[in-house]
């Protein structure tokens, strides 16, 4: 897979990065927030043709935890004893469901 790196000097954004085959985009606004974008296939319309489109994966997110939200944000005290080896374990189970890559 072929990806491409495209800096702007506009408003909107700094920079996006994207495969060739356009599934998705990173967009990095001037803040130096990133933004993730999915392509995503639409019902079809009356005629049959399906429609598509960029989802940006922050619109699914709830308010207060967007990606900006996170980024600028500060987070408690670490857990403790049984609350901190609770919260590992289910996160560790989570990871062996549902595995993500790490960021490199």
């Amino acid at each position: 897979m072929d990806i491409r790196i495209k800096r702007y000097s506009d408003d909107q954004s700094q920079m996006t990065i994207a495969p060739d085959d356009g599934r998705w985009q990173l967009v990095v606004d001037k803040e130096g927030i990133p933004y993730l974008y999915v392509r995503v296939k639409g019902e079809p319309n009356s005629q049959g043709q399906g429609a598509e489109g960029l989802l940006c994966v922050d619109d699914m997110l709830p308010v207060g935890c967007k990606t900006k939200d996170l980024m600028l944000s500060e987070f408690g005290p670490p857990l403790e004893g049984e609350e901190e080896d609770a919260a590992y374990a289910e996160y560790m189970a989570e990871r062996e469901e549902n595995p993500i890559p790490c960021p490199r």
